[in-house]
C-alpha cells in the first residue's frame, strides 16, 4: 500500500494529534525503508569502485544515509511513546466516563 492510501484510511479513522502522529510515522517508515535500498545500493557502488575518490565520496554519501536513518529510528520511537500515551490517556477517559454514566 503506498503512502498516499494509507494517509487517506488514517484520515477516515483518526483526528487530531493522534492522526498527525500516525502521518508522520507512516512517511518515516517509508523513509527508513527508502534509506535501507539506499545504503544497498552505495555499497554496492562501493565494492565496484576503482577510483578511491569516488569510493571516498559515495562513502561520505553512505555515511550521510546511515546517520539520518538513525534519527529517523530515534524520532519514530519518541512519536510512537507520544501516540501510546494519546491512546493510554483516550482509554482512560472513555473509563471514566463509563463510570459517570454507571
Amino acid at each position: 500500500m503506498n503512502t498516499e492510501a494509507i494517509h487517506a484510511s488514517i484520515d477516515r479513522h483518526f483526528s487530531g494529534r493522534g492522526r498527525e502522529i500516525r502521518h508522520r510515522l507512516v512517511d518515516l517508515q517509508a523513509q527508513i525503508r527508502e534509506s535501507f535500498e539506499s545504503a544497498s545500493s552505495l555499497e554496492a557502488d562501493i565494492d565496484n569502485e576503482s577510483n578511491e575518490s569516488i569510493r571516498q565520496l559515495l562513502e561520505g554519501q553512505l555515511k550521510w544515509v546511515r546517520e539520518d536513518r538513525d534519527e529517523w529510528f530515534k524520532e519514530l520511537e519518541e512519536l510512537q511513546e507520544e501516540l501510546n500515551d494519546l491512546e493510554r490517556k483516550g482509554q482512560e477517559q472513555k473509563e471514566e466516563q463509563g463510570c459517570k454514566k454507571e
